[in-house]
């Protein structure tokens, strides 16, 4: 029987996954199903690309590092749109404006998408399928929720708990 803390594709609130490896999540998947996903812990160790200019979504292709692996990712079009706050098209008609004001506006809302991303260190939902070549990043967050927090915990004392069965045959 697997452990329900195991399977990454466990995401239903109470038994969701606190977090996994990419290294583990990439095992696991080998093409025999749609897709999977997974919570992983990680940081953002450098930029491949970002295409927006006369594109309709944006491209952003980033490094993550979460321990078990360096990998490129693509994050996905809507949490560019969101943290930029402007589709492509838009952000392509106003760097071509006239209106000072207006282009300074969004090129602060693009500077300070960067500046998140230089400081990212937290978690990502990551998706593996067979329509894309790289795992791509669903959803993006800075730092460590307190219920991720009390699910890992959980995970080690149901760990710790048969290592302590398999390791002491004294043990209730």
């Amino acid at each position: 029987m697997a452990d329900e803390f195991e399977d990454p594709i466990n995401r239903d609130g109470e038994n969701e996954v606190p977090f996994t490896y990419l290294a583990l999540l990439v095992a696991k998947w080998k093409g025999q199903i749609p897709f999977i996903q997974g919570k992983i812990k990680c940081i953002l160790t450098g930029v491949k690309e970002f295409h927006f200019k006369q594109w309709t979504a944006y491209e952003f292709r980033v490094y993550i590092d979460d321990g078990s692996l360096i990998s490129e990712v693509l994050i996905d079009h809507n949490i560019v749109q969101k943290e930029i706050g402007h589709s492509p098209e838009e952000v392509n008609v106003v760097l071509s404006s006239s209106d000072r004001e207006v282009v300074m506006a969004v090129k602060e809302k693009m500077r300070n998408f960067q500046a998140f991303l230089v400081t990212i260190e937290g978690s990502v939902l990551l998706e593996i399928n067979g329509y894309l070549p790289i795992p791509v990043v669903l959803e993006m967050d800075q730092g460590c929720p307190a219920s991720d927090a009390w699910l890992l915990l959980k995970k080690f004392a149901s760990k710790s708990k048969r290592l302590l069965e398999i390791t002491d045959p004294l043990m209730p």
